[in-house]
């Protein structure tokens, strides 16, 4: 680009950057003004996204790579292991469709409030209805009426739903039938359960 800036200012700001991984554009520019090199904020700030470096977390990950002695923080590593652990494969829509009920709070005259949300981890489209309980029935209702009505619209088959272990999605008793898997079950859907303690 004929307004891009010059490769020997975004050199200037990428060693700053392994010096300094923390500050944000304004900073960088204040601190190379001082060196005498001019560049202006929004100068700064195209060659961190450019370079996909405009979070302070992925500054920290390239100082990583390109520093003989990085700084590694608390957060850095939490950040590495979560991506390593955590991350979710999915390969079209409707090959895994995660759900989940969150307490809402509390309204006075209605009680407690929960919402059933669910994502497609493929598409990252998101739904959500709010109910007064937390049981069973909702969970199968927030399927029925705002789930597959749209996966049907599109002729996209759910494959699977993963879910946490809660006693809306499955039940602890061996042997025993939950009204939650035995609607899966019926619709074709596999139901995959988190392991306890990994949100």
């Amino acid at each position: 680009m004929p307004n891009q800036i010059k490769p020997d200012k975004e050199k200037s700001i990428l060693n700053y950057i392994i010096e300094y991984p923390t500050p944000g554009p304004r900073r960088i520019v204040n601190e190379l003004r001082q060196q005498g090199i001019t560049i202006s904020e929004a100068g700064v700030y195209n060659v961190l996204r450019r370079r996909k470096l405009n979070h302070r977390l992925d500054r920290l990950f390239y100082v990583r790579e390109k520093s003989d002695n990085p700084v590694i923080t608390e957060r850095y590593i939490r950040e590495k292991a979560k991506g390593k652990e955590n991350h979710i494969h999915s390969y079209y829509p409707g090959y895994l469709f995660c759900q989940d009920t969150f307490y809402v709070g509390t309204i006075k005259g209605l009680g407690r409030i929960y919402q059933q949300a669910g994502i497609d981890a493929y598409a990252s489209f998101g739904f959500a209805k709010i109910y007064t309980d937390k049981r069973a029935v909702r969970a199968i209702n927030f399927l029925k009426t705002k789930v597959l009505p749209i996966y049907r619209a599109f002729n996209i088959p759910l494959d699977r739903i993963l879910t946490d272990n809660g006693k809306e999605y499955t039940t602890h008793w061996t042997n025993s039938t939950h009204e939650y898997e035995r609607f899966l079950k019926e619709n074709r859907i596999r139901h995959t359960r988190i392991k306890p303690r990994t949100p």
